[in-house]
């Protein structure tokens, strides 16, 4: 992702990003955001999965420590970011926000983490030109 997508400009109406933008620093986060930008057609959309804070796994080893505001590094190689609304309105300040629903993730027919907590954002974003 980091390396920019292989398609012109403008190229499509919707991307799907599952649980996968939580995984980088700032700088990158929004060097990508701005490649999907770049990618998504004016009004497209770009709907997507992100761990929220209240996720379980959050801190959940000995070795993790907080590297940026939310973003964490576990066993000195893993980087693993937990939003909050805070930081989708941040993160995704240069989209319109169209839906914004905090919920829990159902992974292998169990709720992940055996909670009910709201541990995962789902939002939907609009592409403004």
């Amino acid at each position: 992702m980091l390396d920019g997508f292989p398609f012109e400009s403008n190229y499509t109406d919707l991307i799907i990003a599952d649980l996968s933008l939580h995984y980088f620093k700032e700088a990158d986060t929004f060097k990508i955001l701005n490649e999907i930008k770049r990618v998504l057609k004016p009004n497209g959309h770009l709907i997507f999965r992100v761990n929220a804070i209240e996720d379980k796994n959050l801190g959940s080893t000995k070795d993790t420590e907080e590297i940026e505001p939310h973003l964490y590094l576990y066993n000195n190689e893993m980087l693993k970011r937990f939003f909050d609304e805070e930081d989708i309105y941040y993160f995704f300040k240069n989209f319109k926000i169209v839906s914004l629903k905090q919920d829990s993730i159902m992974k292998y027919n169990n709720i992940k983490n055996q909670t009910l907590q709201k541990n995962m954002y789902k939002v939907c974003v609009k592409n403004t030109v």
